[in-house]
């Protein structure tokens, strides 16, 4: 991620955009693109993270900024499933999502909501297996004409 926003400060301040061999990188104003032509279906492109240590692998981050310094409102954590924190080996991973409660801007009031693995959901607290799911699905066959009377 360092690499594009490395590449959008060293360009020119006139341009706005920076060509390359599989495609370009557009800027402007409070935006950044990352335009892929190469490749067929299944190969977008991507902006990969990565970490050597620890269970992080990469999170974003978007931050209200008062008097110059950010402040953490939301937070999508990519990481290696805490089940299997004591082997560093192990590919497992989950998906995380953490929202400000309010409270003030300390990691303590950044409350986890969403918590994705390969087997589980976890939404705010509640916890649902795969199957579950599927059991929850079978039974609501909810439809989208069904949702209308709820607006």
């Amino acid at each position: 991620m360092w690499l594009l926003f490395a590449l959008v400060v060293a360009a020119s301040d006139t341009g706005r955009r920076i060509d390359l061999d599989w495609g370009f990188i557009e800027y402007g104003k409070n935006e950044v693109s990352i335009i892929s032509t190469v490749g067929g279906e299944g190969d977008p492109p991507k902006l990969r993270m990565g970490s050597v240590a620890g269970v992080g692998y990469g999170a974003h981050s978007w931050n209200r900024v008062i008097n110059g310094v950010q402040r953490e409102g939301v937070l999508f954590q990519g990481k290696q499933d805490e089940r299997f924190r004591a082997d560093p080996t192990n590919p497992a991973a989950e998906f995380t999502l953490h929202l400000n409660n309010g409270g003030g801007f300390e990691d303590r009031n950044m409350v986890r909501v969403l918590e994705i693995r390969s087997d589980t959901i976890e939404l705010l607290g509640v916890k649902f297996t795969r199957e579950e799911l599927a059991r929850l699905k079978a039974h609501a066959a909810i439809d989208a004409s069904d949702l209308a009377v709820l607006h």
